[in-house]
């Protein structure tokens, strides 16, 4: 590596980037910088929309109305324009946790992981594989061995491509605030993580290792008791529940639903030294030192 070379991957590394979230009532900016100790969390605020939510919002319609508060927090906190990732909210990316031996075995070489990814995933989904993008990925908070799968309708990364352009933002990525959220989350045996979001709750029940063996997505439709169905569905997604760890969510209004189950935030309180919260946002906890990169 010459001299530029190097001096071109210092600045790309300490360089500053932006993660724009979206949810059905607000949204939220990030602005970070890439460090060799980690992700460094420079600063952060959210924005509520100002027409408000809308009951069974398409996600196109989530991303229109989050164009002027995305706006506004682009100027206010001097966002970086160029390479920002807008994170999906919980309930549109549709996950999935795969055994990655599992996945290769029997695998030719002519065969992309990918399209293996795809194919595990296309009885699951509720609409085409053929319509959505499959990402999968790997990370030591997930435990050994497994990979997190995620399908994306090509219509909503298109959408969100588009919005992020007509926004002035240059060359945009789309990701999910799950897949921020589990980074974050610190391998923990045998509990189940309710991560939840403004219109959906991920259900991530973990082995005795502390890795993902499950992923379930449960819409929550306004109107329902938040608390009690989510609990419900902690305890179907394993056999036997002692412990929750509640991200997104107060974890309070949990607790006398759960019996004897032991019910618990995911990070304590003032965690993110006052600048972002991720008991709120749990993208957040992208940022906390135990986060994977």
């Amino acid at each position: 590596m010459n001299r530029g070379d190097a001096l071109r991957l210092r600045l790309m590394w300490f360089s500053e980037k932006a993660l724009v979230f979206v949810d059905t009532r607000s949204a939220a900016l990030a602005v970070y910088k890439e460090t060799f100790s980690g992700r460094r969390l420079l600063r952060f605020a959210s924005e509520r929309f100002g027409s408000g939510a809308r009951s069974g919002a398409l996600f196109k319609d989530v991303l229109e109305d989050s164009r002027e508060a995305i706006a506004k927090l682009a100027r206010d906190l001097a966002a970086p324009m160029r390479g920002a990732c807008l994170l999906l909210p919980i309930g549109v990316p549709f996950p999935s946790i795969i055994d990655a031996a599992e996945l290769n075995k029997g695998r030719s070489g002519g065969v992309l992981e990918e399209d293996l990814v795809a194919f595990r995933m296309a009885p699951l989904l509720p609409f085409p594989v053929s319509q959505a993008v499959v990402r999968s990925e790997s990370a030591p908070g997930l435990g050994p061995g497994v990979v997190l799968a995620q399908a994306i309708l090509k219509s909503v990364v298109a959408e969100s491509e588009k919005v992020m352009g007509d926004l002035g933002f240059k060359e945009p990525e789309v990701s999910s605030a799950l897949s921020a959220a589990l980074r974050g989350l610190p391998k923990h045996q045998g509990i189940v993580d309710l991560i939840f979001g403004d219109s959906a709750c991920a259900i991530a029940v973990r082995d005795e290792r502390g890795g993902v063996e499950a992923i379930h997505l449960r819409l929550l439709v306004e109107g329902d008791d938040r608390a009690q169905r989510s609990i419900d569905e902690a305890f179907r997604a394993t056999r036997v529940v002692r412990e929750i760890r509640v991200l997104g969510e107060d974890d309070a209004a949990l607790r006398s639903r759960a019996g004897e189950a032991l019910v618990r935030p995911a990070f304590s309180e003032g965690v993110a030294a006052g600048l972002g919260d991720p008991q709120r946002f749990p993208f957040l906890s992208v940022f906390q030192p135990a986060a994977s990169l």
